[in-house]
């Protein structure tokens, strides 16, 4: 049976040394904050995880562990294999615990290009995002002059070739995603699928001028419900275009959802996007931003965050959760570890207040097309942007307010 070590990559912090503004005093007792150098992410974890975690100071197997566990709870070792066998599934799909010969690679969190720097003809003026697989950067097309983006996978940062090959291919799906959208100016558009002289794959975007769409409205602090509402019907009118090409997006929140300065609403970020009818070879890429994430796509203990995939269903929550934070600047639940968060989604009540947050009254249509979005059963909400979209414009057609800017 295989055995397991503690990653190099591990450093876990007393709670005490913590920064007091991101770790709040209520969880300075029984939990501590676990950083992994080369995800540069912090986690927070309970004395329980800790403890498992513990028991890797020295390689050993599953076996090991079981007896062990049962030995400290003075327990049977069949009462505690379960219990054991998903920690340490757990602790070795975070790479916490790594197998015994494995050699660790030291991998970068740093762009593999600098501001100055060409990748084939396209000079780097600007490093925009450096996520965990992904380099985003501004740069100019040296042949035509044209301002561009290109989203590059770093093959530093990445462990094995089989997970670059199938990040290569998660890649290649968005732009292929993205070209079926080719002449919609509601989605942004893909110039090209390259690699550079490494072989890393890369996608050439045009580059969008604009802000995520709360930041956007926020920036204005007089904006009229109105032109709120025209914002809105743009963002319907982008999404039940991308569902009706059979798209998903998958990963729907703020920052993948831009207002340009002539008020137009673009789609980024394809991603995780999958195509509405899966095909049964197709791999699922699990993941998006944890507030936005839908009942039914979640569970409830960090050992098994992802339950499911996204669908339209889950597309149409997330819009209309992006309408209820505009509206009301706030989410309509909370929660600080994952387990408060998700069990707040699933289970909290949401309150539809009659006013925005600037003291605007709120159409009881839109009231009720941001309800139905966000009801728990997927299948009590629209089945799609496009049926979202026409209950939003009937109700706007039945109520009387000034002609939408930009609508």
């Amino acid at each position: 049976m295989s055995r397991y070590k503690l990653s190099r990559n591990i450093a876990i912090q007393e709670p005490d040394a913590a920064d007091p503004e991101y770790l709040p005093e209520a969880y300075r007792r029984g939990y501590f904050v676990l950083y992994h150098k080369s995800r540069d992410r912090e986690y927070l974890i309970n004395e329980t995880v800790r403890y498992f975690i513990g028991k890797f100071s020295t390689p050993k197997n599953l076996e090991t562990i079981i007896s062990e566990v049962a030995d400290d709870v003075r327990s049977e070792s069949s009462l505690v294999s379960d219990t054991c066998t998903s920690f340490v599934r757990f602790l070795r799909k975070r790479r916490f615990i790594i197998p015994e010969d494995e050699e660790e690679l030291e991998l970068t969190t740093e762009p593999c290009y600098v501001a100055g720097s060409s990748i084939n003809q396209y000079q780097i003026t600007d490093v925009l995002v450096c996520k965990r697989t992904i380099d985003i950067y501004r740069a100019v097309d040296s042949a035509s002059g044209q301002k561009v983006v290109i989203k590059l996978l770093n093959r530093k940062k990445i462990r094995r070739d089989r997970s670059f090959l199938k990040e290569r291919d998660y890649l290649e799906r968005e732009f292929l995603f993205l070209r079926k959208m080719d002449g919609n100016s509601a989605v942004c558009q893909a110039i090209a699928f390259e690699e550079d002289q490494q072989g890393q794959p890369f996608i050439v975007l045009e580059l969008i001028e604009g802000e995520a769409i709360f930041r956007g409205i926020a920036e204005q602090p007089q904006i009229s419900i109105q032109n709120i509402l025209g914002v809105f019907s743009r963002m319907l009118n982008a999404f039940a275009s991308l569902h009706a090409a059979g798209i998903v997006h998958g990963d729907v929140h703020s920052g993948n959802v831009l207002v340009t300065e002539d008020g137009s609403v673009r789609l980024i970020d394809l991603g995780l996007s999958i195509s509405e009818h899966i095909e049964e070879k197709q791999v699922v890429k699990h993941g998006g931003v944890d507030y936005y994430m839908p009942p039914e796509r979640i569970n409830t203990t960090t050992l098994n965050k992802f339950a499911k995939g996204p669908s339209f269903a889950s597309d149409v929550y997330q819009v209309g959760l992006i309408m209820y934070v505009i509206l009301y600047d706030e989410f309509p639940f909370d929660g600080f570890t994952w387990e408060e968060l998700s069990a707040s989604i699933k289970g909290a009540s949401i309150d539809f207040p009659l006013h925005s947050d600037s003291g605007d009254p709120v159409p009881y249509y839109l009231i009720e097309v941001i309800r139905k979005s966000l009801q728990k059963d997927p299948q009590a909400r629209f089945k799609d942007a496009g049926e979202m979209q026409a209950a939003f414009l009937q109700g706007l057609s039945q109520t009387k307010v000034p002609a939408l800017a930009n609508a």
